[in-house]
């Protein structure tokens, strides 16, 4: 494999140019490059964006698996896309990304004559917020959300002919997380975090349709307790409603617990 890089930089504009060959006598000759270019606004705002390919190779086990290998197997190419704004002042600090990926060549196992193959064409694009608030300073409040679109041409889960879905295979389109912090005192410190799922889709069984999985939300806190700075105790509790939820199907996802320890620094 060779490797080569080029950077720029001025006072409001820099670029990071990047760029690999990698030649292997199985899956091929492969190209992947990445170009970071950033644009300073002022001491507040900050444009950024950035391309990016890459590949991952097959295993040895899907190409030389004396029953289900492919010694055609293509290694999967991905394309991403970002561009996004940041915001930073004193008390709040915010980031907004779009992004779009899609890879091609997929490998997938093909239930037909059960052998792994090149198959798979999947499109993702998206919106990502972040957002860090400190309107005191004893007072933090953190969030972010993620919107995810898909679209995957890929072989059917029931006829095993070729289909499209828009939809990401547990991987809702709707993810938003935030906590709230307070230190009460120098010595104690107390959280709650939030985190809500939309609706996903889980395989259904072997020539069954997708299932859905239901949307859920959970609660979780968290409180902290210092002496001096040798010795730290703290109770951390998840899911405090004790949600029956699945982000796979079948597999129930932790129920009400209480994690209770401490923490010394010698």
């Amino acid at each position: 494999s060779m490797y080569a890089s080029l950077m720029y930089n001025s006072k409001k504009f820099n670029v990071e140019l990047g760029g690999r060959l990698n030649v292997h006598s199985r899956y091929g000759s492969n190209y992947t490059y990445t170009l970071n270019p950033t644009y300073t606004i002022n001491e507040h705002f900050r444009i950024f964006g950035s391309i990016a390919t890459g590949f991952k190779a097959p295993s040895l086990y899907q190409i030389y698996d004396g029953f289900a290998g492919n010694r055609n197997l293509l290694a999967e190419k991905s394309k991403n896309v970002e561009i996004g704004i940041q915001q930073s002042h004193e008390k709040i600090r915010t980031r907004l990304v779009y992004f779009n990926r899609i890879i091609e060549d997929g490998i997938d196992y093909n239930s037909v004559n059960f052998k792994y193959f090149n198959y798979v064409k999947q499109s993702v694009d998206g919106i990502e917020f972040e957002l860090n608030y400190t309107p005191t300073s004893k007072l933090s409040i953190t969030a972010n959300y993620t919107y995810i679109n898909a679209d995957e041409n890929t072989q059917s889960r029931i006829t095993f002919k070729d289909t499209a879905y828009n939809v990401l295979l547990r991987r809702p389109a709707h993810n938003i997380n935030a906590t709230i912090g307070y230190q009460f005192l120098p010595t104690l410190y107390a959280s709650i975090t939030s985190k809500n799922v939309s609706k996903r889709n889980d395989v259904g069984g072997y020539k069954k349709a997708d299932v859905t999985l239901e949307s859920y939300f959970l609660l979780s806190a968290y409180i902290e307790y210092k002496v001096k700075n040798n010795y730290k105790f703290f109770v951390d509790a998840q899911n405090i409603t004790d949600k029956k939820f699945f982000d796979i199907r079948g597999f129930n996802a932790i129920p009400f617990m209480v994690n209770v320890g401490v923490t010394i620094n010698l």
